[in-house]
């Protein structure tokens, strides 16, 4: 794909896959979608979008039924693994082209997101668990 003489500021791979482990693909599939919108292919973004929820949620099911403990830590992040890799691979690779060359585009607004979100869960939970 080629883009006029205009490099594009996408997510990068590397944050893709830091956001699917560290969180989950479903985070990163907002990382994903916002690469889709500024390479206008944004009738691609609801397939992303179903593939991070089929995923979250079953990945939350195997979870659930793994019961607790270092076992489900490390099930929940190799799973993520998982998901991040086919968003990198086939997804990344089917909808802006294996060889596209673009700007990384910088992390720090998503990771503030993130941050938030889980200040604002933890408070959630902690204060239904009062």
């Amino acid at each position: 794909m080629s883009y006029k003489n205009q490099l594009l500021k996408l997510y990068s791979k590397q944050s893709l896959m830091l956001f699917s482990v560290i969180a989950s693909p479903f985070f990163a599939s907002f990382l994903m979608a916002a690469n889709l919108r500024t390479t206008k292919n944004s009738k691609k973004i609801p397939i992303i979008m179903i593939y991070a929820l089929i995923f979250t949620f079953l990945v939350n099911g195997m979870v659930f039924n793994a019961g607790g403990g270092a076992m489900s830590f490390f099930l929940v992040f190799g799973l993520n693994f998982l998901g991040g890799f086919v968003l990198n691979t086939f997804f990344w690779n089917e909808y802006l082209g294996k060889d596209i060359i673009y700007e990384p585009k910088s992390s720090q607004k998503p990771i503030l997101f993130f941050i938030v979100y889980l200040l604002i869960a933890t408070f959630v939970q902690a204060k239904l668990l009062q």
